[in-house]
């Protein structure tokens, strides 16, 4: 397969299970209810996904057909996708847009229709670009109304960063839906600590990110930790946290597990703790210990993660992080895009 399609149907597959696991935040008995007057349900945003990627598919199905009627050649080009466009544009949610008429869903959404309609056409976007695998798809453009012109590469990405927008935008009904009144909501340095940990899950997210081959066994010298190693200590870190917060301090060296499944604990392990800073429980010893102790061993270590991605040959982009979407609650592997990159 050709390394721009390689990368256009990974970018469809991690933006669509971002918007899966985040509405597996919101509880289920809350999915079709609006966080607020004037606010969309997570039902909503599906619809709403919905009915922009039906349009999309058809856009994509139709200048597909011209450029096929024509003389269409094979794909010289092996560059990113992503190009030059300014995605933050996409994906930024502090960049309110409104949406259009067409593409506004009804107040009375349902989500397992809204789901199914949205699959059934990221399916035939997906079928699209897999049977053209090959094709100059950077030569076949389409205008977008915020865009601008887009090939069928970009427009794809299109699809997949405004999904992450989207999944990013569910996060915060969830978090908005569950929000409790007691000390997990008001006390500021609770607040501080749970921004701090989704920092923590946004740099671990894009230091772990598309790695080098057996990226999980590499070791920086021969008596330091492998990557895996790594990130199964900073799964310990915070399971550690958990039990300094509850006052029943326990240090644990868990066994080290395969690659993917030591990325999904440490991630849970991140998220458990962050859901007892979110509730009523209280908080033994001090919010500046556990800054002090496991937050910033964890900071350190993804430091570290980096830079053996960059020893390893698979670098990790700068970012302006400070302009970073991080948002208190979101604490799990999938992130929004990154905002401002640079080599």
């Amino acid at each position: 397969m050709h390394a721009r399609t390689t990368e256009v149907l990974a970018a469809l597959d991690r933006s669509h299970d971002a918007l899966l696991r985040a509405v597996l935040r919101v509880p289920s008995a809350l999915r079709e209810t609006s966080p607020a007057p004037g606010r969309w349900s997570a039902a909503q945003v599906v619809h709403h996904l919905a009915l922009v990627e039906t349009r999309i598919a058809g856009v994509v199905q139709g200048v597909l057909a011209l450029a096929r009627a024509g003389e269409l050649g094979a794909e010289t080009l092996t560059e990113s996708a992503y190009g030059s466009l300014d995605w933050s544009r996409v994906a930024d949610r502090t960049n309110v847009r409104v949406a259009s008429e067409a593409s506004t869903p009804p107040d009375n959404t349902d989500l397992t229709a809204a789901m199914g309609t949205l699959t059934q056409h990221r399916a035939v976007i997906r079928s699209l670009l897999r049977d053209a695998d090959g094709l100059a798809l950077s030569a076949v453009i389409a205008p977008h109304p915020v865009m601008g012109d887009l090939n069928l590469y970009q427009w794809a990405l299109f699809v997949a960063t405004h999904e992450s927008r989207h999944a990013a935008q569910v996060v915060e009904i969830a978090v908005s839906l569950t929000r409790s009144t007691g000390p997990g909501a008001t006390d500021p340095a609770r607040a501080l600590l749970r921004h701090a940990l989704a920092t923590v899950a946004y740099r671990v997210s894009k230091a772990v990110r598309t790695p080098p081959e057996k990226f999980g066994k590499f070791r920086a010298g021969p008596s330091s930790r492998s990557a895996v190693e790594i990130v199964a200590h900073m799964g310990d870190l915070f399971d550690w946290a958990l039990t300094m917060a509850k006052g029943q301090t326990v240090w644990r060296s868990s066994e080290v597990m395969k690659w993917k499944p030591e990325l999904e604990r440490f991630f849970a392990s991140l998220t458990t703790f962050d859901e007892y800073l979110a509730s009523d429980a209280p908080l033994h010893g001090t919010a500046g210990q556990l800054l002090q102790g496991p937050v910033a061993d964890a900071l350190t270590h993804t430091g570290q993660l980096t830079m053996m991605r960059r020893v390893a040959g698979g670098p990790v982009r700068g970012e302006s992080y400070a302009r970073a979407d991080i948002r208190v609650g979101n604490t799990g592997a999938e992130q929004p895009a990154s905002l401002v990159e640079f080599e």
